[in-house]
């Protein structure tokens, strides 16, 4: 063949319509083939204790975990600190009474006070906790080292959630590991201890108190962390080490595995507003660990939809047998012992599809990516390099630039679509998250959008390119010579990823693997000049490109859906939530897009994908199928969430007199429809408490607010009756310790054992500066050391939290400074008090209004006091 039927054959767009049809099929099919594999694979439960005597009963389990959630366990409340702590303390007696004579087994009640300093979101806060509780127990070993394996839950829970999948049912884990562990005759080499803390909540206090106190705390080398972030679901590895994989490898030996490291990425970026006792035993130990969390339904996380209902005895034994798995690998493998001795280093690991579990250096990871990505990109050159025997390489060397190029700004567009275009007109419109109850419906709305767009953008482009880039090949090389420029992009994306230390490029890489296995069996079997061969063959490479990636996109956009009905007011969730739909649809067609090329009429694909996206919009604004939210229907609820405090507010002038009192109903804002539905169920008029005149004179605004972030969100206040308060916390100042003209030391007293948040905020303005206080006995720190100057602009966030009630009032003490001597107030105080739980005390109207909210909102009612004082 001469080189002009060579380069010109096949020049036609060859690719029939129904093609393109199929291939989006395909990408639905792989899709759904994807979520079904991410949410399978759950092991039999097993019941009978004479038949598996060696094994996890989750069938036992579940009817433990029945008893330990017909409460509401909340922190300080005789629910959670008797109820739930004695049936708890009973079961590990039994155990005790009924383990095998060779097995030694100890258990410890601790009841620990102490304070920290912690960043939450951005937010420094100095957390409090006075008289928290932990039931400890320890398994001992065979060895006479001391060198323990701990296994970490918590059984407390949110105010008005059973927390069943968060953390009754990860306590209910460690319980029958225990038990199993305990009825065998042979000991494990070295102990494990369980940890049961009474509050992780609060936030994270239980396991701070253990770990800094408690007697068997530097015995621990490794821990596991049980936790929850939905309702049921697999628990994932989403956190580990840092930095030893020699635990990557003992989680190897687990028979149902779920882990990605870009989980973990994710999750340590900050952007899902959660954490874990992990990061204490980290932080305050340096202990490595492995972090579990069950992340399904997340619509259902915090409420009282996380309830034994929602729940499966399957469910429970994978955890359970993941769980005795571990503890028998670690606790009898002499790693334990040599922590401190083992190789440090990164690790990349994940499973594929929940059916294996890969994982290998970070080094070694990076090598090969690098590899892999110069590999996808110079082998069609090669190809090319033959068959055309170098005349028009440059054209193909050219065609590949230009492919990379058209990927990037059609990126940029589907990007502004989403972001800049549909987001906001849904927002606007009053349709933010329409697709909340309905995800399908995001995905139909901006995943169209984006593949549109970037269709178009290649089809636009590669027009002008052809005016502008005279090439003499054939359509068909310069499809494949597009794609190898997808290589280079995603080759670019792996590299700066490895640069800056990010390890998620192994997902990016099978991309480039596959891509590189179907352009080799191309060359091998001489189809590169042949528009249908090598469009099958990497075409159907890509089916498990798109299996693949879908499987990584939907665990992504399956997590992050749900966190975006409870991220505040500020954000507008469809331009978070379109965006990730963008960067999704671009990672599971990226290799597909320059096929558009090889159709007649490409246009009519792209109009055909916008036409898509303005149906679902319509059907989305003008019928009920865009509407957020549902209760209970098909065992699915999707609520809004509400926080409502009835408030009474006080302040004083520095000489102890009442200066003004109000009393009324505070809302915070969770979502971005908030305001829409409380104007819908109060006729009043609500008052947005950043424009409150309170905003200009008090502190965080007078609003029985936790910190500087919830006022960020959002609020509003509405002025109402007066609430019962049946005890009331109250600051009194006890002495005053004049150290000369521009220093004193305050010392205080709070009387009552209620949960609280101090507010102290010196008066900056008149150079008054907070240097030094002493909150507790123990873990003594200096005034949020980290603190930003907006923190030091609005005020020092204490909370102060109780577990069982102590006689002994709390004792604290400030330490001011002035920049010279000054007469003033030198410090306001702000003292707000959660009064959760407290139904019997609501009065009629609260009562009232609580009524009116629609079935479909899920309301976290309290009675609030907020009192200001000025010294």
């Amino acid at each position: 063949m001469d080189d002009n039927k060579y380069y010109k054959a096949n020049n036609a767009h060859s690719l029939p319509s129904w093609c393109f049809f199929m291939a989006l099929f395909m990408c639905i099919v792989c899709g759904l083939i994807s979520d079904f594999l991410f949410n399978s694979h759950f092991p039999k439960a097993l019941e009978n204790e004479v038949q598996n005597p060696n094994d996890f009963l989750g069938v036992r389990g579940f009817k433990l975990l029945e008893g330990l959630t017909q409460w509401v366990r909340v922190t300080g409340t005789y629910e959670n600190e008797v109820l739930a702590y004695t049936f708890l303390m009973e079961e590990v007696k039994l155990i005790q009474k009924n383990a095998n004579p060779s097995q030694f087994i100890e258990t410890d009640s601790q009841i620990v006070s102490g304070s920290y300093e912690i960043n939450f979101w951005g937010y420094d806060l100095a957390n409090v906790y006075r008289n928290v509780q932990n039931i400890v127990v320890k398994l001992h070993g065979k060895s006479n080292s001391t060198s323990s394996l701990m296994f970490n839950c918590h059984f407390d829970s949110v105010p008005g959630s059973p927390g069943a999948s968060d953390d009754a049912a990860n306590c209910i884990v460690m319980i029958e590991v225990l038990r199993v562990l305990s009825k065998s005759s042979q000991r494990l080499k070295y102990s494990i201890i369980f940890l049961f803390n009474g509050a992780e909540e609060t936030p994270l206090q239980a396991s701070h108190g253990f770990i800094t106190q408690h007697k068997w705390a530097k015995d621990i080398k490794t821990f596991i962390n049980l936790e929850s972030c939905g309702s049921g679901g697999k628990e994932m590895l989403f956190q580990a080490g840092p930095r030893n994989p020699w635990l990557i490898k003992m989680y190897s030996n687990v028979p149902h595995p779920s882990a990605q490291v870009a989980a973990e990425e994710i999750f340590q970026s900050g952007v899902i507003p959660s954490d874990t006792d992990f990061r204490i035993f980290r932080d305050f130990a340096k202990i490595p660990g492995l972090d579990f969390a069950h992340n399904r339904n997340g619509y259902r996380y915090h409420t009282k939809f996380d309830s034994i209902e929602f729940l499966t005895p399957e469910f429970l034994q994978r955890t359970g047998d993941n769980a005795l798995t571990l503890a028998r690998v670690i606790a009898d493998s002499d790693d334990l012992e040599l922590v401190e001795h083992q190789t440090r280093g990164d690790t990349i690991y994940f499973d594929v599809l929940g059916l294996i579990f890969i994982f290998y250096p970070a080094g070694f990871g990076a090598l090969m990516n690098i590899s892999l990505s110069g590999a996808a990109v110079i082998v069609p050159f090669f190809a090319w390099f033959r068959i055309t025997q170098k005349s028009h390489l440059k054209y193909l060397l050219g065609s590949t630039i230009i492919g990379c190029f058209i990927l990037t700004i059609s990126m940029g567009f589907a990007y502004i679509t989403c972001f800049y275009l549909i987001a906001p007109f849904l927002d606007i419109t009053g349709h933010s998250m329409s697709w909340y109850a309905t995800p399908s419906l995001a995905i139909i709305i901006y995943g169209s959008a984006s593949l549109g767009v970037m269709l178009a953008t290649y089809a636009i482009l590669h027009s002008f390119v052809t005016l502008w880039y005279m090439t003499p090949v054939s359509v068909g090389l310069t499809v494949q010579a597009y794609i190898n420029g997808v290589n280079i992009f995603w080759g670019l994306l792996i590299w700066l990823s490895i640069h800056f230390g990010y390890r998620f490029g192994y997902g990016i890489a099978v991309g480039l693997f596959v891509t590189l296995i179907t352009n080799t069996i191309t060359i091998m079997g001489k189809y590169l000049n042949s528009n249908k061969a090598w469009v099958i063959i990497h075409f159907f490479g890509q089916i498990f490109v798109m299996i693949w990636t879908t499987f990584i996109v939907n665990m992504v956009i399956g997590a992050f859906i749900s966190i975006l009905g409870r991220i505040g007011g500020d954000k507008n969730p469809d331009q978070l939530i379109g965006c990730l739909i963008c960067a999704g649809t671009i990672v599971i067609v990226s290799y597909l897009l320059p096929l558009i090329v090889l159709f007649k009429k490409p246009a009519k694909y792209y109009m055909f994908l916008f036409f898509l996206c303005f149906i679902t919009i319509l059907l989305t604004c003008f019928t009920k199928i865009g509407f957020p939210y549902i209760n209970e229907q098909n065992f699915e609820p999707r609520v809004q969430r509400h926080y409502v405090s009835h408030t009474l507010r006080t302040f004083y002038d520095p000489n102890g007199n009442i200066r003004y009192s109000d009393s009324g109903y505070y809302f915070r804002v969770i979502d971005r429809n908030t305001h829409r539905t409380l104007k819908g169920i109060i006729q009043q008029e609500l008052i947005d408490q950043l424009d409150y005149r309170f905003c200009r004179n008090e502190t965080y605004c007078g609003i029985p607010a936790i910190n500087v972030r919830q006022i960020n969100a959002g609020g509003f206040w509405l002025p109402g009756s007066t609430p019962i308060l049946t005890h009331k916390v109250q600051l009194q100042k006890n002495s005053i310790k004049i150290i000369s003209s521009t220093e004193k030391i305050y010392n205080f007293t709070l009387t009552e054992n209620i949960c609280s948040v101090m507010i102290i905020k010196p008066n900056i303005r008149a150079g008054v500066n907070l240097i030094d206080w002493d909150l507790t006995n123990v873990n003594h720190h200096k005034p949020l050391s980290h603190a930003t100057e907006e923190q030091k602009e609005t005020g020092f966030p204490v909370l102060i939290q109780h577990g069982l009630k102590d006689r002994q009032p709390f004792k604290f003490s400030i330490k001011l400074t002035s920049k010279a001597p000054f007469n003033g107030t030198w410090v306001d105080i702000l003292l707000i008090t959660h009064h959760w739980e407290y139904q019997k005390h609501f009065t009629a109207d609260f009562k009232n209004l609580l009524a009116k909210f629609p079935e479909w909102a899920f309301i976290v009612p309290e009675v609030a006091n907020v009192d200001g004082y000025k010294f």
